[in-house]
């Protein structure tokens, strides 16, 4: 007895197992039969692939065994009526089909048929009432009469469960009609299973709440994604999310019926948050309803350039502003981060910032750029005068003009307007407004006095309009030898005799003193030179021919002879040379003699 319960137990578990197996592989199974039960055989039951389309036998109209005629009625698929005969079964679960027949009464005459499938609503024929349970009905009419038959349009069997009057079995969709006993021989009333379907939502309203046939899809929807607080218009409520659907996170959802069904919105409550600027004309990007909770990213432009490119917007810092403060962390960064916890106004606080513009026309002049409203801007430039043409024109810096622009006085009780030029080369304004500041120069020329002999005075840079004295000094040397000079006047830019006078500076000026050359004095010096010249050469002469070097010389320390060796023995008793005049001393400007010996002088005077 125990190998019989083993066995039997051994032989469940397999069976639960090869059950189990082909339930979590990728087949399911098509249960055919037809009703009444075995009355004969249908095809098509199996295991088929997910997926896959079975297309089941076509059935007769009619049935006949040897004791009774069956009547065709229709398909019902997993409990539902299908009006294509084959029908098609698609293989996305484990289904059953079923062929449904009935018996027809009074074999052998000319009976009709009346039913309903399924049999849950009454039909009338004529003025009588068939419950379902009367059904179906087999009735025999004269062929020459009309008659009326009625199917009831609605049948409710709970609040969330209907059936709908679809059509007749021959496709007749007027639930009422006259019919003859020749029209057919059967009259089916079809009914479509109906669910209702709730589109529940807190706030706002819904689309496509209502009755639905089994099996189809159904869309549904919300009238708005953002419905705004009837009490605080700070506060919005935005759909977040469906319970059931195929596209739960969408306002348009869509889901499947083949039971009674409840949709719920889901909903999140935002509060506003309105971002400012005291810039005007100007609306930043960021405010709008936010998720209660959310860790909201603070971003501002860190330069905001206006309409007018002289002036710009330099951000400073976030600040709260409404009734409901909230703390702002790194509050003077752009780029900051707020938790969304309530409604809140913020607004980015700009500094104004202008444009100082600094402009000369010569050097490189520093300072010019935007400043802050208020701040002190230190400009300057790197030099204070610069030659255009050397030699003839400069400029000479001359202040800065400011256009009536605020200025930093050195006295610190108060501020003034410069609309005069600044001769400071380094000026401190105060930027209160976009402001231009000009450097002006002067010019300045150069007036160039040249002299061939003497000196000149009045050489030298001078502004326009300057009467400038120049003048000429005679030479402070004696004439010379052969010729002499004597002032005649000026040339270039100016023309006078006198030795002193005035000149206008109006540009580059050059004078030139110009001189006359004398030659009286070296005609006079060359006929005293001559007379001088020929006096000598007969002294001389006459020198000579007389001896005077034949006889011995004498000094302090006797008799020598008149030859070299007398002299060099007078040199041994003198031992230092004397200072013999040389020849045309006198044409060599009266300078001193050179030193010589006594035998060098003797032999070149003795030529």
């Amino acid at each position: 007895m125990k190998q019989l319960i083993f066995l039997f137990v051994l032989f469940s578990l397999s069976i639960i197992v090869i059950e189990a197996h082909a339930q979590t592989s990728d087949q399911f199974y098509l249960r055919v039969k037809s009703e009444p039960s075995a009355l004969f055989y249908v095809s098509g039951a199996g295991s088929y692939k997910e997926g896959e389309t079975v297309i089941l036998s076509t059935m007769p109209d009619t049935w006949e065994d040897n004791t009774s005629v069956y009547k065709f009625v229709g398909w019902k698929i997993d409990g539902s009526w299908s009006t294509d005969n084959p029908p098609k079964v698609v293989m996305n679960a484990s289904h059953e089909a079923v062929a449904v027949f009935e018996k027809v009464q009074g074999v052998g005459g000319d009976a009709i048929i009346i039913d309903a499938i399924p049999r849950i609503a009454g039909i009338t024929v004529d003025s009588d009432i068939y419950l379902p349970e009367e059904l179906p009905l087999s009735i025999k009419w004269d062929t020459t009469t009309n008659h009326i038959i009625t199917a009831e349009k609605t049948v409710n069997e709970n609040p969330d469960k209907r059936y709908v009057f679809g059509s007749w079995k021959d496709g007749n969709a007027d639930p009422v009609r006259t019919v003859k006993p020749d029209d057919a021989t059967s009259f089916i009333a079809l009914y479509k299973t109906q669910f209702y379907l709730k589109v529940l939502t807190e706030f706002g309203n819904s689309v496509g709440q209502g009755w639905y046939d089994e099996g189809s899809t159904v869309n549904f929807s919300l009238d708005s994604e953002h419905i705004p607080d009837k009490n605080d218009d700070a506060i919005q409520y935005s759909f977040d999310s469906w319970d059931l659907g195929d596209y739960k996170n969408s306002v348009s959802n869509s889901i499947s019926i083949n039971a009674p069904l409840t949709v719920k919105a889901n909903w999140d409550k935002e509060y506003k948050l309105e971002i400012r600027t005291n810039i005007p004309d100007y609306i930043p990007s960021g405010s709008g309803f936010y998720l209660s909770g959310k860790n909201l990213a603070l971003i501002a432009e860190s330069e905001i350039n206006s309409a007018n490119s002289d002036t710009k917007y330099i951000f400073d810092k976030w600040v709260t502003v409404g009734p409901n403060p909230v703390v702002i962390s790194n509050s003077l960064s752009p780029s900051t981060s707020v938790l969304v916890d309530s409604s809140y106004i913020i607004e980015a606080r700009y500094k104004k910032s202008f444009l100082l513009n600094v402009w000369s026309p010569y050097g490189a002049p520093v300072g010019g750029g935007f400043y802050d409203e208020g701040e002190v801007a230190d400009v300057r430039i790197n030099q204070n005068e610069l030659v255009v043409v050397p030699g003839k024109e400069k400029k000479i810096f001359g202040g800065w003009n400011t256009a009536g622009g605020e200025v930093l006085d050195f006295n610190p009780s108060k501020t003034k307007s410069l609309d005069a030029p600044q001769i400071n080369s380094n000026l401190q304004v105060i930027v209160s407004s976009p402001m231009n500041v000009t450097a002006k120069w002067n010019s300045q020329y150069y007036v160039d006095v040249k002299s061939s002999s003497g000196t000149v005075i009045g050489a030298g840079w001078y502004d326009p309009g300057t009467l400038v004295p120049i003048s000429v000094k005679m030479p402070s040397q004696p004439p010379g030898m052969w010729t002499t000079y004597s002032f005649v006047g000026w040339s270039g830019d100016i023309d006078s005799t006198a030795t002193s006078t005035k000149i206008i500076v109006s540009g580059p000026k050059s004078v030139i003193a110009e001189w006359r050359e004398d030659s009286t004095p070296g005609i006079i010096n060359g006929l005293i030179l001559a007379g001088v010249g020929v006096t000598g050469f007969f002294i001389f002469n006459k020198t000579r021919k007389s001896g005077r070097f034949s006889s011995p010389l004498k000094s302090k320390y006797g008799d020598y002879p008149g030859d070299r060796r007398g002299i060099d023995s007078m040199l041994q008793h003198d031992k230092s040379n004397i200072n013999i005049p040389q020849k045309n001393t006198y044409q060599q400007d009266m300078r001193l003699p050179k030193k010589k010996s006594v035998y060098d002088w003797l032999m070149g005077n003795d030529k």
